[in-house]
């Protein structure tokens, strides 16, 4: 089964995939210059890896609990693992994006359950979180940006 070019994962650059079908990615490939990092696993990647300084940052979801990892960019081994939130009951909406953005030490994440997290990205400590109101419903706005059919 092919999952795409070599050239298609940049350079310190990380990939998730969904092999088995599930939706969710399970085997992970971390690039660094001509070699390759493999981590096949039980959990699923929510969003594609974040370079941040030695590390990937990867939120994950394991047994309906949603976790930041801290990967090392040259080996895919986990640096450090932190516990977010659990996932709602029944799941997130599969319009709830995951979103990570960093800024110096700090990433800051969305994980689609209603909540946004600070956390230390060096460490994986907690800062802070903020609950907001979720509704559940699809944002017709986005599906139009996206190209999608509003309603469909």
């Amino acid at each position: 089964m092919r999952l795409c070019h070599v050239h298609d994962i940049p350079d310190g650059g990380a990939r998730g995939f969904d092999t088995a079908g599930a939706g969710q990615d399970t085997l992970f490939v971390v690039r660094r210059g001509a070699q390759f990092v493999t981590t096949q696993t039980d959990i699923g990647f929510l969003a594609a890896p974040v370079p941040c300084g030695s590390l990937l940052l990867a939120p994950v979801t394991d047994g309906g609990t949603v976790w930041l990892l801290g990967l090392d960019r040259s080996t895919g081994k986990t640096v450090w693992r932190s516990y977010l939130c659990d996932e709602p009951q029944g799941g997130a909406s599969p319009w709830s994006e995951v979103t990570i953005a960093v800024e110096g030490r700090e990433a800051y994440l969305t994980c689609g359950c209603g909540v946004v997290f600070a956390v230390d990205a060096v460490g994986g400590v907690v800062r802070w979180a903020i609950r907001y109101q979720r509704d559940g419903k699809r944002n017709t706005l986005m599906a139009q940006y996206h190209g999608n059919q509003a309603g469909g």
